[in-house]
């Protein structure tokens, strides 16, 4: 039973996709490191920094029990994140790919609290695909 709503909380296992983001734990703490003022306040950098050093768990980035969201290519029976969809959609709304227009990267990425752990993977995901991270 979930604490905050009543609602009845039940244990799943399902195929998934994963991006290898335990292989960004020291690249990620070297350039937090080498750039203090990349988050802000240092409060939330500090809460990052600690969520990096702890150790970086492979990210799960598809679903394969509904079918509402984006397909992956290739495999129709997993949809993506919607985290992950709006990542890409950031970058493709600005027309990167065809024109470096100056509208991505964006100067600021304002992240709420609870998403700050996602927030995480959009550098390495970024970097894997070439793309500068915001």
């Amino acid at each position: 039973m979930a604490k905050s709503s009543g609602s009845v909380v039940e244990w799943m296992e399902e195929e998934s996709y994963f991006f290898k983001l335990s292989e960004w734990e020291k690249p990620l703490l070297d350039f937090y490191k080498n750039n203090p003022n990349f988050i802000k306040p240092e409060s939330r950098k500090n809460e990052v920094v600690s969520f990096v050093s702890s150790g970086l768990k492979d990210l799960s980035v598809s679903r394969t029990t509904f079918n509402w969201g984006i397909p992956v290519p290739n495999n129709k029976k997993h949809v993506m994140y919607v985290w992950l969809d709006a990542l890409t959609n950031y970058v493709s709304s600005t027309d990167y790919f065809n024109n470096h227009n100056g509208f991505w990267p964006a100067n600021v990425h304002i992240i709420i609290e609870h998403v700050i752990a996602g927030a995480i993977g959009q550098k390495p995901i970024c970097g894997y695909g070439e793309i500068t991270a915001p």
